[in-house]
């Protein structure tokens, strides 16, 4: 029995510390800190991190291979400008990604026979390929922190129209684009910079007729560009 009762009151004298330490708080009218915030994710850090605004106009020449099911049909030389629009963030020091839309058009400018031996009409080939392609997205490293050399990939999807060498179609004509680019950002001020950027990627245009046949220009491109950038 002595134990016991031995045992007991160390615990009850801490209980009762407890409490009037629990007390003590419930009357203190300074509001308590609150729980530090879990770290975000990259995605997080894109969600909340201030934005930053791009225009860019690009200059492209390319080589293409205009073909269907049968193959080739001719290779063609193209050039053509796109103009850009970013919006991103830096998720970290160091890498910027955000969303990117862009609409182009292209010319050719030279044509040659392929596989199957004959041309699309002059007056075909006279038609420009015009695109837009809003679903999109980039991803820019920055070596030296968020301005200075940076290297990017870029990706984009959506329709062309024009085109008049390429087969009629019967589903939606489809476009998309993929690249990696080199580039360069001078910051002219707290809210403004100006960047060069060197770009080598690929462009495709696919179509299919109500039989199911399929044309396609596929386009690797080398481009420069200039891009305006607002905070």
């Amino acid at each position: 029995m002595g134990l016991a009762v031995a045992l007991h009151a160390p615990v009850a004298a801490a209980n009762d510390a407890w409490n009037e330490n629990e007390a003590d708080l419930a009357k203190d009218p300074r509001p308590r800190p609150p729980p530090p915030a879990p770290p975000l994710t990259p995605l997080g850090k894109l969600l909340t991190a201030p934005l930053i605004y791009d225009v860019e106009l690009r200059a492209a020449v390319g080589w293409a291979t205009l073909g269907d099911d049968d193959g080739s049909i001719a290779e063609l030389t193209t050039g053509g400008a796109d103009l850009v629009f970013n919006m991103g963030a830096f998720v970290t020091r160091h890498l910027k990604m955000g969303y990117e839309a862009t609409g182009g058009q292209r010319t050719v400018l030279e044509s040659r026979q392929g596989e199957q031996g004959y041309l699309p009409s002059p007056i075909a080939l006279e038609t420009d390929a015009t695109y837009l392609l809003p679903i999109g997205g980039y991803a820019a490293f920055y070596p030296l922190a968020d301005a200075g050399l940076s290297v990017g990939v870029h990706f984009g999807g959506g329709v062309f129209w024009g085109a008049d060498y390429i087969a009629d179609a019967f589903l939606v004509p489809w476009a998309g684009s993929a690249a990696a680019d080199v580039g360069y950002d001078h910051i002219l001020s707290d809210d403004v910079a100006l960047g060069v950027r060197a770009r080598c990627g690929a462009l495709g245009f696919t179509t299919s007729d109500e039989d199911g046949h399929t044309a396609t220009m596929n386009v690797t491109e080398l481009s420069l560009a200039v891009h305006l950038s607002a905070f």
